[in-house]
């Protein structure tokens, strides 16, 4: 049976084999069955319910079938493919291929299903389309803000509209490095105005202090009272109401408030601020099991060591390296550009405190992790090849990246 926690508007599974054929993987605003083996009138008694039960109590969702790892698919696995499309598109969804083999490919192209279902050549494809859907979803609910996208939002925690926080769409950016820092730098693609967008990820309640990086724990308000709901689940959400109390106490010691705290530009010790709020938060996903918690806490500690004091930022370090180490120890939650970042991340940890053999192991690993991914702009830090590519400057040495922490503090 399918199993999962309910969360507002989506459905949370977890890693699991739902039947001898079936794998199904979640991805945030997507989740993928991962079908092995022949498909063929045998084994579809075991997956035709599985698909049908999450169509039937999920239809807010497209149903994405992976077919890399099936060799064969008979007449009656290609009707079971049309039922359930037709299924779908009475909803406004969609059943969508990914990365049929060459073999299943010849099939669906000699029986002309191509040009019928959504067919991607491989997951990072799948993967932008559907994080652009989302992000258009969540742009009806905002509004212009000196050249940036200003949320309209309520916290799913207390309720209140007083959210403050940025739409951030990678894509809006023009990503450079420079050479001695460890991040990326960003201008607006449309004007060349420079913005710290890490400083601008943090989305934020004033009421209650709820925090986070990723918009979509947030529930959207379009001006015709419809949005997105927040992706939260209903745990992660209750943990977090009975936090109130210290999360407030944590912004006592904050010495900023008001529009220099919450909008742009964000003074630096107020991002350092809500990067401490938005772990305190994501510890609550943690909790509840929520499948992306831990890389967006190595991320979050990653993105704290920028705007942390010097003796703070060996602490985020190894928090930091705590929490993506399990991001690689099971990459399969997690998006494409996610794990990029992690392995960029580690990465120029492992070169910046002096772990030339670690070193030498991530990026073996992420050079086999990006070699079967289809090749795109890399002008974006949504992509994995934009990591990757100065993964490749660091490990020859193309430049130098000072320490994240003064190399004194450096473990050996």
């Amino acid at each position: 049976m399918l199993r999962g926690r309910q969360r507002t508007g989506v459905m949370f599974f977890n890693l699991r084999w739902v039947s001898m054929s079936l794998l199904l993987i979640p991805r945030g605003e997507y989740d993928i069955f991962s079908c092995r083996g022949d498909m063929k009138v045998s084994v579809l008694p075991q997956i035709a319910p599985q698909l049908s039960k999450y169509i039937q109590t999920y239809p807010d969702r497209d149903l994405v079938l992976d077919l890399s790892a099936v060799d064969f698919i008979d007449s009656s696995t290609i009707r079971m493919f049309i039922n359930l499309h037709k299924r779908l598109e009475l909803a406004g969804k969609r059943l969508c291929l990914l990365a049929p083999s060459p073999s299943v490919a010849k099939i669906l192209d000699d029986v002309k299903l191509t040009s019928v279902f959504t067919v991607y050549d491989c997951e990072p494809d799948l993967e932008r389309e559907m994080s652009g859907r989302q992000l258009n979803a969540y742009a009806a609910c905002t509004t212009p803000d000196s050249g940036l996208a200003r949320l309209s939002c309520s916290c799913p925690v207390c309720g209140s509209t007083g959210v403050h926080g940025y739409l951030i769409d990678e894509s809006d950016y023009l990503w450079t490095w420079d050479d001695d820092d460890p991040f990326p730098v960003s201008r607006i693609r449309a004007t060349g105005q420079p913005v710290d967008v890490f400083g601008l990820l943090p989305v934020v309640c004033s009421a209650c202090f709820m925090c986070s990086i990723d918009f979509s724990h947030f529930n959207a308000r379009c001006p015709d009272g419809t949005g997105p709901q927040s992706t939260m689940t209903p745990q992660a959400a209750h943990q977090l109401s009975k936090q109130i109390k210290t999360r407030k106490k944590l912004m006592e010691s904050c010495t900023v408030s008001g529009k220099s705290l919450f909008d742009h530009p964000r003074q630096r010790i107020g991002c350092y601020h809500l990067y401490l709020l938005a772990e305190t938060c994501t510890r609550a996903l943690a909790t509840a099991r929520q499948a992306d918690a831990p890389y967006l806490m190595g991320f979050i500690n990653y993105a704290a060591v920028k705007y942390a004091p010097e003796e703070k930022r060996e602490e985020h370090i190894d928090n930091t390296r705590t929490w993506l180490s399990q991001v690689l120890a099971d990459m399969r939650p997690y998006r494409y550009s996610s794990v990029a970042k992690t392995y960029f991340i580690l990465l120029a940890i492992a070169t910046t405190t002096g772990r030339e053999k670690e070193a030498e192991k991530l990026f073996e690993d992420f050079s086999a992790f990006m070699k079967p991914l289809c090749e795109d702009k890399a002008d974006s830090t949504a992509s994995p090849h934009f990591w990757f590519a100065q993964a490749k400057r660091l490990a020859r040495k193309d430049v130098s990246t000072p320490p994240l922490i003064p190399q004194a503090a450096c473990r050996a």
